[in-house]
């Protein structure tokens, strides 16, 4: 079911998409050098936590979406690069609320439709947040970005009605269309 190249593992496309009582994922501690995790491999699951091997993982297009049960991410301390709609709609999700130092951009819809995020903040080294990234994120009540992020893409924070707080430590050069929801009742900008 595994399939190793070169002492990388990689859990191919939709390999347990899906398969929703599968609750558990226990990782051995074998020699590999890296992770790649096909698109949809790990969709639907019924897992209450996310997690994967402290190795260098690649999380392909819906990876970890639609798992209703996870509550919570556990980012290793070695890099991983998220793709598209890597955590789409896991709608227990409620953290952590600020990502791991080496994650440098939110691609497009990766939590979008993660109805239990409530608060959220981007380091300072994420310079990149993809159309729709939290999109639908309706329990959203406060976003803070404290890079420079230079544009709001656009859908980003669309849907999110509870969002009353957003900010930025740094200007933003553009805020794409709807962006934003209608429903916010303070939106923090710099000045300069």
């Amino acid at each position: 079911l595994l399939s190793r190249r070169q002492r990388q593992m990689c859990i191919r496309d939709r390999l347990y998409m899906n398969c929703r009582n599968l609750t558990d994922l226990l990782w051995d501690e074998s020699d590999r050098e890296n992770l790649e995790i096909g698109v949809e491999a790990l969709r639907g699951l019924g897992i209450k936590t996310i997690e994967w091997p402290d190795v260098p993982t690649t999380i392909r297009e819906n990876g970890f979406a639609d798992n209703d049960n996870a509550t919570w991410i556990n980012w290793p301390e070695s890099p991983a690069v998220m793709s598209n709609y890597s955590f789409y709609s896991c709608g227990e999700l409620k953290g952590p609320e600020e990502l791991p130092d080496y994650v440098t951009s939110v691609p497009a819809y990766c939590f979008s439709m993660c109805t239990s995020l409530e608060h959220f903040t981007l380091h300072d080294g994420i310079s990149f947040v993809g159309i729709a990234a939290f999109a639908g994120c309706d329990a959203m009540k406060d976003f803070k970005m404290l890079g420079a992020v230079p544009q709001i893409q656009a859908e980003c924070f669309k849907g999110c009605t509870s969002l009353e707080t957003f900010s930025s430590s740094f200007p933003l050069v553009a805020i794409n269309n709807y962006a934003f929801p209608v429903s916010y009742t303070h939106l923090t900008l710099p000045t300069t």
